[in-house]
């Protein structure tokens, strides 16, 4: 399948990987696809959603869609959320446009009234027993409405695509630690390089490497 040697080419790259796979399901299921991940901060109120990447095949829904990208919802809210509860794929065939608008969180009511959904079908994305997501499809044309195996299809994706964001998300760990313990040295080091007086800094428990600034 196209949509895995995608994912596999994407190798870390978590954004890439969900691009990869919205961008295919969009093109493959249509009209729609959205992937998204459980934070991985927990809030005050209990763990949140977020869309980590959406698509669409009409340009207009696309960059619509695109507008909610930063938004995060909580899993007590929304299709996606319920399948995150309940860890059972979500089917619906032939869907009713209002009542999906009435249900759906709150930051994709002004795509689902300008587009409205006549079919859905919403997966969960596993790692092992944990879900740590859904993987969502809809079309806004009428009289096509998703079958079993599009159902199939979709949870045989998303259970692939899952064992690929564990290492990704990992390897996102590992940057941004790095990147704040950069940011912690410059800071260090901007303050000791204004210091007036001789400054020693260990780097290391054992003292053997030792920083120092230019009155030392």
């Amino acid at each position: 399948m196209e949509i895995s040697r995608a994912v596999a080419e994407a190798g870390l790259d978590l954004a890439g990987i969900c691009d990869a796979v919205s961008s295919g399901v969009a093109g493959l299921l249509g009209d729609a696809c959205g992937v998204h991940l459980l934070s991985e901060e927990e809030e005050d109120d209990g763990p949140w959603l977020q869309t980590i990447s959406v698509d669409h095949r009409d340009a207009q829904a696309r960059d619509l869609l695109r507008e909610i990208l930063a938004h995060k919802y909580p899993t007590y809210s929304g299709f996606s959320a319920d399948v995150v509860r309940s860890k059972v794929a979500l089917f619906v065939p032939v869907a009713d446009p209002l009542a999906v608008t009435a249900k759906v969180a709150s930051v994709y009511r002004p795509y689902t009234t300008r587009f409205p959904t006549h079919s859905l079908l919403i997966v969960p994305l596993r790692a092992g027993n944990n879900v740590i997501g859904t993987l969502s499809a809809s079309r806004t044309e009428p009289n096509r409405p998703y079958t079993i195996s599009d159902k199939r299809l979709l949870q045989e994706l998303a259970d692939h695509v899952g064992l690929a964001i564990i290492p990704a998300r990992e390897h996102d760990q590992l940057l941004g630690e790095r990147d704040r313990l950069r940011a912690r040295n410059a800071e260090l080091e901007a303050v000791m390089s204004a210091a007036p007086v001789a400054i020693w800094v260990a780097q290391d428990p054992e003292c053997r490497c030792i920083l120092g600034n230019p009155e030392s």
